[in-house]
């Protein structure tokens, strides 16, 4: 017989106990998944069989965050991970290296972090649309927002050390400036 079909007839404590020491065991905990081409294999706990992936894909995808340096492969990700898991994820995080990085910040780096707050925002078309938050390199702060396929710049404030804010130099951004298309 095969192991798969031996553990459902196990009792429940020893079926938790396994999936303890195997399974949790092998899923990052609240780390950074960096997702650089789409070809990316998901830990072996998501390839077992249909009953460990449904406990294991719930601690994978909510507890990870998700980086990308590419969109599109953002997007073909996306598209790759099935649609129960995808109601798992909770932060996807766009980082921008220093060649793209847009001129109004003068900074050498952000990163662009979708925190999904909702998992009906997971499901639209690939497209998170919820708590959208750029973070900057220089612990700023840049509020966007996406109206009909462009993004605009909203307010960009610094923060402090102890991270509370203020407002950035007004000459830097312009309100409601549109800042790229997609």
């Amino acid at each position: 017989m095969v192991l798969a079909s031996l553990i459902p007839r196990l009792p429940a404590e020893l079926v938790d106990l396994i999936f303890d020491y195997t399974i949790f065991a092998a899923i990052p905990q609240s780390t950074n998944v960096n997702i650089t081409k789409t070809s990316y294999k998901p830990p072996t706990a998501l390839q077992i069989d249909r009953t460990s992936r449904s406990f294991s894909s719930q601690l994978y995808y909510a507890r990870n965050t998700f980086s990308f340096s590419d969109m599109s492969v953002c997007r073909s990700w996306l598209t790759t991970v099935p649609p129960p898991h995808r109601l798992h994820l909770r932060t996807l995080r766009y980082d921008i290296r220093p060649q793209n990085v847009m001129e109004f910040t003068g900074v050498h780096a952000l990163q662009v972090e979708y925190l999904i707050e909702d998992v009906k925002d997971a499901l639209v078309g690939f497209e998170l649309k919820t708590g959208l938050v750029v973070w900057i390199s220089t612990s700023a702060h840049v509020g966007v927002c996406k109206h009909g396929g462009r993004w605009y710049v909203m307010k960009l404030e610094r923060c402090g050390e102890r991270g509370e804010g203020h407002e950035w130099r007004e000459d830097c951004v312009v309100p409601g400036e549109e800042i790229w298309t997609t």
